[in-house]
């Protein structure tokens, strides 16, 4: 199972109530959330190795076992996250919703959450079968992600909405913005830690931003009160020791593929280098916007400085009030 695929699994069985609270509140209206709800482990469903209708490294499955209100009853909430688009996808939900039936003997609601890119195009909503005056329709409910507008469930703090937002067609010149309203949401929540981290997992993953659209993102955070800025700034911790892990990895498999015998030091070293240029144009660019031009002796000693000593001169210059103050803190820096 992938990250993605790991991370949509946990966050639906944990964030259950607020999924259908979301996404299809007509169902969550006559369950019993008093009573809770039981997400069923994968080996209780059913061996999926002889069925490649069913065994698919592109999705994952959540089954419920929930209450119905004033009833005697349970149904079966099957939720599936696709991330690749899938021409048969219809046929192969009927087939999963009949296994499911066949084992449990209970009614199931069958929802699809499409995480995809593309196709933007609304995706079917049922599979039907035609045979001479004979007719089976299914019908499940369809959360296409990319079809909905983010504004819509930008306004109020929501786990799911938090996690899932930047998928809800954003445009590339707003992700940095979304994202930034996406960790509101989720300073706004006050989740326990493991929640904490599978929603902040995916809001870094959808984000796509860079180690520098990070650095400018904390920058803005400067204008929030300080225990919220922390908070946030905790989180942009976390994600840029992620970024390093990925150009670690990413520099090591550019050594491999070209085959030199110090390839995999050299490729990271590379990476590495990629990204102190482009965190120090990050800090010079920022450094502009707040003192004006800058003598080029100073620009010349910033494109110097080390990936540790920028990410300080990114915090320290909100300090600065004149370029006398930079002189001095680059006199102090050992370059």
């Amino acid at each position: 199972m992938g990250i993605f695929d790991n991370l949509y699994k946990r966050l639906i069985a944990i964030f259950f109530w607020e999924f259908l609270d979301l996404f299809a509140v007509e169902l969550l209206s006559i369950l019993d959330v008093d009573k809770g709800y039981d997400a069923l482990k994968d080996k209780e469903l059913f061996d999926e190795s002889d069925d490649e209708t069913i065994s698919d490294s592109h999705h994952v499955d959540v089954v419920v076992k929930a209450s119905l209100k004033h009833e005697q009853s349970f149904v079966l909430v099957h939720v599936e996250a696709q991330s690749n688009w899938q021409a048969n996808y219809p046929q192969r939900q009927f087939h999963y919703f009949a296994r499911l039936f066949e084992k449990y003997n209970l009614l199931i609601y069958p929802i699809v959450l499409f995480s995809f890119d593309s196709p933007l195009e609304s995706q079917p909503k049922s599979f039907e079968l035609h045979l001479a005056d004979m007719k089976v329709l299914f019908n499940y409910r369809v959360i296409q992600l990319n079809c909905l507008d983010w504004h819509d469930y930008a306004e109020k703090p929501h786990p799911i909405a938090a996690a899932l937002l930047l998928k809800m067609g954003v445009a590339p010149e707003d992700h940095r913005r979304v994202t930034l309203i996406c960790l509101d949401m989720l300073y706004s929540l006050q989740l326990q830690a493991a929640h904490h981290k599978v929603v902040s997992r995916l809001i870094l993953l959808y984000s796509k931003l860079t180690y520098a659209d990070i650095r400018e993102l904390e920058i803005e955070l400067s204008k929030y009160n300080k225990s919220k800025r922390e908070a946030i700034m905790e989180v942009m911790t976390d994600w840029k020791k992620d970024l390093i892990k990925q150009g670690v990895k990413k520099g090591v498999e550019q050594g491999i593929e070209q085959g030199i015998e110090k390839g995999i030091e050299k490729g990271i070293e590379q990476e590495h280098e990629r990204g102190r240029l482009r965190l120090a144009a990050v800090v010079i660019r920022l450094l502009k916007r707040r003192l004006g031009e800058l003598p080029e002796s100073a620009i010349e000693n910033i494109q110097k400085l080390q990936a540790e000593q920028l990410e300080l001169l990114s915090e320290d210059l909100l300090d600065f009030s004149k370029t006398k103050d930079l002189s001095n803190w680059l006199g102090k820096q050992r370059v």
